[in-house]
C-alpha cells in the first residue's frame, strides 16, 4: 500500500505509475539495498532516519529518509511495515559540497607554501600546517604544536614584539605584515612577517587568533645588504675626493657631495645647490665650454675627462677634468646627468710650465730651437702665399765666451748669456723673434721687412747693444757676436734649410775675425764642399775602424754602484784626431749615414756588455743604453737588426736600453707607438732621453709602452738657481713613478744636485760628478771597482 504522496517523491504522475514503478525497478524498501534496514525493524520493531540513495522514475538521484515499524497480527507475527518517506536529496547535495569545500581547503592547509596557524590569545597553537612546521624547523605540525607550548616567550626572539603584535590585534581586529624574528628549533634566529586576524565569540571576546607565516630572512639579508651598500656609497659619495653631482637637463644642480663644494670653493654642497642655478653661466668662463659638453653628451650619451676652465665662487679661476653620463628612465626618457669632477689646476699647471720648458730656453725664458723653428716655417709659408712678404735671418754666435766661462766660471758664463739675450730682445722690433738654440748660439727672425735696409737697421742695432759693456760678478766684461744673415729667404721651402745657411755664414764671419756678420751667398760654397769631404771621411771611418766608443756609468744616486753605461760614439780622425758627436752626427743623420754608423754602435756596445756580464755577474745584470736617432728609428728595419745582435751576443735582452730622442718619437706619436711596441716585443727596455724638452708628452706618454725616463740635464743643472725647475723634475720624477718608470737624471755635476734628486726619490744618475765618458779600458776598471763615489 502506498500514499499518493509517495509517487511524486519518485517523479510518478500517479500511484499507478508508481507501483508500476515499483515492480519494475525494485524500490528502497524492497530491494537488496534495504537488507539492514528490514534487520533492524524486525530486531527493535522501529526505525527513525535510515537514510537510502535511489533513483526516480526520470533516472535523477533521491536520497530519502525513511522511518518506519512492523505491523504485527493478533499472534505477534510480522505482517506489514508502516512508515514514512522524506525526499532529502537537497540536503545531502549541500553536505557534499561542504565535505568537498572541506577537502579542498583541507589540502591547502596541507600543501600550500605558507604557514597557517590557529593559536590561542595566551600563545598555544591550536592548529599548524606542514608549511609552518617546516619554516620554524620542526618535522610535524603536531611537532611544532607539542612543543611551542608559549609562543611569546619560546618563539619570540624579542617576546615584547608578541606583545607589540597583540596590542595592534586586539585594537583593529587584523595585522598585514608584522615582521620579527623568531628561533627555530635548531636555535637559529630567522626573521618572518606574520598577517593575522582576531576569531571573535558571540559575545565578541577574542576565541583565538588565526594568519600566515611568511618566512623573510632572505629578503631581510638582501636589505640589510643594501643598507650596507647605501652606507658604504654614502660614505664613498661623502668622502671622495673628487666631486660628484647630479644635474637636471635645464643646468641646475640636484645633488653635490661636499668635494664638488670645496673644489667650487663653496662651504657646503647645499650652498653650492642655491648658488649656482644657472651652471652654463655661472659657472663655465667660457660658457661655449659647456655648450660643447653638453654636445657630445647628447651625442654619445656619456663624456669623459672634459677639461674646463670654471669660477669658484671667490671668483679665481680653476681647471677640472669632467666625466659624465645620461641616466634615462624606463620608457627611455632623459631623467638627469649624473657625473665626476677632478680639480687638474695644478696638473695644467705643470702642464704649462712643462709645455714653457719645451718651447723655450730654461736659462734665458727666450724660445728654443723647435719654437723658432715653427715660426720660421710659418714664415716660409707666408712667403709662399704673399708675394711682397720678406723676412731675414740671423745666426748668432758670441765671440770669446769660452774665455769667460773658463776663467769666471759657469755661473758667470750663465749670467752672461742671460744679459745677452735681454739686450736682443731690446734691440728687436715686436714682430721680431729671437731664440737661444743652446750654448751661447742665438738666432733671430726680422720679420716682414720691406727690404734689406730694414734688416740693417735691426742688425746695427743688435751690434750696438752687444757691444756695450756688461757687469757679471763686479767685473767689466765685453762681448760681442760673429753673425751669419740670410736675406733671400723666398728661395728656401724648408727652415732647416735657412737656419743651415745661416750657421754657414756665421762661421764665415767667425772665421774671418769675429765681431761681425757675413751674408749668406753661393760663394761660400767652399763650407759645402767641407761639409762634403767631412760626409766622406765618415764613410770611411766606418771602412777603416776609425770609430770609437765611450762609455758614461749609469749609478745609484744613493750608493755609487755602477748600474750600466750609455755608450757614446767618438770620430778618431786621422788628421783632425778625436772629433765629438757634435759635429758629426747631425751630417750622419741628413746625410743617412747615421743607419750605418747605428748598426755599428749598437753591435759594438752589445758585444762590450757581453763581455763585462761575464766579467762582473750582477743579479740584475749590468745593462748598456744605447741611443737611437731619429732616421734609425724611422727605419722598420731596426727591429731585425736588433734581433739578430742579440742573438749574436747573446745578452739577456733586458739589459739592452734603447734611447729615444723625446721630440723625435712626438714627430709622429702615432707611428712611434707601433715602433716601441715590435721594439718591446724583443725584449729590450726602452727609455726617453732628454724628457721634459719635447712637446704634448703627457698627451701620449700613458700610451708609450716605457721602461724609463731621461730627465734633461738642461733641468737637472738649473735645480739650484730657482724653484721652478726644482719643482719641474720633482713633477716629472713622481709623473714617471706613478706610471711604474725607472728615472735617470742627466748632467748631475754637483753634490747638491745629487742631494737634491735623492730628495725626489730619483733612482739614478750619471754625470760628471761621478764620472765623464771614458773609453772601455777605464770603464772597465770603474766596473770592476763597482762603484763611482764623487
Amino acid at each position: 500500500m502506498a500514499d499518493p504522496a509517495m509517487a511524486t517523491v519518485f517523479g510518478c504522475s500517479s500511484l499507478t505509475q508508481f507501483l508500476d514503478f515499483g515492480r519494475e525497478r525494485r524500490l528502497p524498501l524492497r530491494g537488496p539495498e534495504t537488507q539492514a534496514l528490514r534487520a533492524q525493524v524486525l530486531e527493535t520493531g522501529t526505525i527513525a532516519g535510515f537514510e537510502v540513495h535511489t533513483r526516480r522514475l526520470d533516472g535523477s538521484s533521491l536520497w530519502l529518509s525513511v522511518s518506519a515499524s512492523l505491523v504485527r497480527d493478533s499472534e505477534g507475527r510480522p505482517i506489514a511495515l508502516e512508515g514514512t518517506l522524506e525526499d532529502i536529496t537537497s540536503r545531502k547535495q549541500v553536505e557534499k559540497r561542504l565535505h568537498q569545500t572541506e577537502e579542498s581547503y583541507r589540502s591547502i592547509f596541507e600543501h600550500v607554501q605558507t604557514g597557517i596557524f590557529q593559536t590561542t590569545p595566551s600563545g598555544k597553537y591550536l592548529a599548524a600546517n606542514p608549511a609552518l612546521a617546516r619554516i620554524y624547523g620542526y618535522d610535524s605540525p603536531k611537532e611544532l604544536m607539542a612543543t611551542l607550548t608559549d609562543i611569546g616567550s619560546m618563539l619570540y626572539v624579542v617576546p615584547a614584539r608578541r606583545r607589540e603584535f597583540q596590542q595592534l590585534l586586539h585594537a583593529t581586529g587584523h595585522v598585514c605584515d608584522f615582521e620579527y624574528q623568531v628561533y627555530r628549533k635548531d636555535g637559529r634566529a630567522i626573521w618572518v612577517s606574520k598577517h593575522a586576524w582576531a576569531v571573535r565569540d558571540e559575545s565578541g571576546g577574542i576565541r583565538c587568533y588565526e594568519g600566515t607565516v611568511r618566512d623573510i630572512s632572505k629578503r631581510k639579508l638582501a636589505e640589510d645588504d643594501l643598507r650596507q651598500a647605501e652606507r658604504k656609497y654614502q660614505s664613498i659619495f661623502e668622502n671622495s675626493l673628487d666631486g660628484i653631482f647630479q644635474t637636471s637637463i635645464d643646468g641646475q644642480y640636484l645633488s653635490a657631495n661636499p668635494a664638488l663644494a670645496r673644489i667650487y670653493g663653496f662651504s657646503s654642497p647645499q650652498e653650492l645647490m642655491d648658488h649656482l642655478t644657472d651652471i652654463s653661466g655661472q659657472l663655465y668662463s667660457d660658457p661655449g665650454r659647456r655648450q660643447a659638453f653638453r654636445d657630445v653628451l647628447a651625442q654619445h650619451g656619456s663624456v669623459s675627462e672634459f677639461e674646463s676652465e670654471v669660477r669658484r665662487k671667490d671668483g679665481s679661476l680653476i681647471w677640472i677634468s669632467e666625466s659624465a653620463w645620461e641616466v634615462r628612465g624606463q620608457a627611455g626618457e632623459l631623467l638627469h646627468y649624473e657625473g665626476l669632477v677632478q680639480d687638474i689646476t695644478t696638473r695644467k699647471s705643470v702642464e704649462d710650465q712643462l709645455r714653457h720648458q719645451a718651447f723655450h730656453d730654461a736659462l734665458t725664458g727666450l724660445p728654443n730651437r723647435l719654437l723658432f723653428m715653427d715660426r720660421l716655417e710659418w714664415a716660409i709659408h707666408r712667403t709662399q702665399r704673399k708675394s711682397k712678404y720678406r723676412f731675414a735671418v740671423f745666426f748668432l754666435d758670441l765671440d770669446r765666451f769660452k774665455v769667460v766661462n773658463d776663467s769666471l766660471g759657469h755661473l758667470a758664463g750663465d749670467a752672461l748669456l742671460v744679459e745677452v739675450a735681454a739686450r736682443l730682445k731690446k734691440a728687436l722690433r715686436p714682430m721680431d723673434s729671437v731664440a737661444r738654440f743652446g750654448g751661447d748660439e742665438f738666432a733671430v727672425l726680422v720679420d716682414d721687412i720691406t727690404g734689406t735696409l730694414d734688416a740693417t737697421h735691426v742688425l746695427s742695432r743688435l751690434r750696438e747693444e752687444l757691444g756695450k759693456p756688461i757687469i757679471i760678478q763686479g767685473r767689466q766684461v765685453f762681448t760681442s757676436a760673429s753673425i751669419g744673415v740670410v736675406l733671400k729667404t723666398w728661395v728656401y721651402d724648408r727652415p732647416e734649410q735657412v737656419v743651415r745657411d745661416a750657421d754657414i755664414a756665421m762661421y764665415r764671419a767667425k772665421a774671418l775675425g769675429k765681431a761681425r756678420y757675413e751674408v749668406y751667398d753661393s760663394s761660400m760654397h767652399l763650407a759645402a764642399t767641407s761639409l762634403l769631404q767631412l760626409e766622406t771621411d765618415l764613410r770611411n771611418a766606418l771602412e777603416f775602424d776609425e770609430l770609437r766608443l765611450h762609455y758614461q756609468p749609469i749609478v745609484d744616486i744613493h750608493t755609487g754602484d755602477i748600474k750600466g753605461f750609455e755608450a757614446l760614439v767618438r770620430w778618431e780622425h786621422p788628421r783632425r784626431g778625436l772629433i765629438a758627436p757634435a759635429e758629426f752626427i747631425p751630417m750622419a743623420e741628413e746625410t743617412g749615414m747615421i743607419l750605418p754608423l747605428g748598426r755599428w754602435v749598437l753591435r759594438e756596445a752589445c758585444r762590450q756588455l757581453a763581455a763585462w756580464q761575464t766579467l762582473k755577474p750582477t743579479n740584475p745584470p749590468l745593462s748598456m743604453s744605447v741611443n737611437i736617432s731619429a732616421r734609425q728609428f724611422g727605419d722598420i728595419e731596426l727591429i731585425g737588426e736588433i734581433r739578430q745582435i742579440l742573438e749574436e751576443t747573446m745578452i739577456p735582452p733586458e739589459s739592452l736600453k734603447l734611447e729615444i730622442t723625446e721630440s723625435k718619437v712626438m714627430e709622429n706619436a702615432e707611428f712611434a707607438v707601433r715602433m716601441l711596441t715590435h721594439l718591446k716585443g724583443l725584449g729590450v727596455r726602452i727609455s726617453i732621453d732628454d724628457f721634459g724638452t719635447g712637446y704634448s708628452s703627457l698627451a701620449y706618454l700613458h700610451s708609450f709602452p716605457l721602461d724609463c725616463l731621461k730627465i734633461d740635464r738642461s733641468f737637472v743643472d738649473k735645480m739650484g738657481d730657482g724653484q721652478d725647475s726644482s719643482n719641474i723634475v720633482a713633477a716629472i720624477v713622481g709623473l714617471a713613478h706613478s706610471l711604474g718608470l725607472e728615472v735617470v737624471a742627466e748632467g748631475v755635476e754637483v753634490g747638491g744636485q745629487r742631494e737634491a734628486l735623492q730628495g725626489f726619490s730619483c733612482q739614478l744618475a750619471q754625470g760628471f760628478l761621478f764620472s765623464r765618458p771614458v773609453p772601455g779600458v777605464e770603464a772597465e776598471a770603474l766596473l770592476v771597482l763597482g762603484s763611482c763615489q764623487p
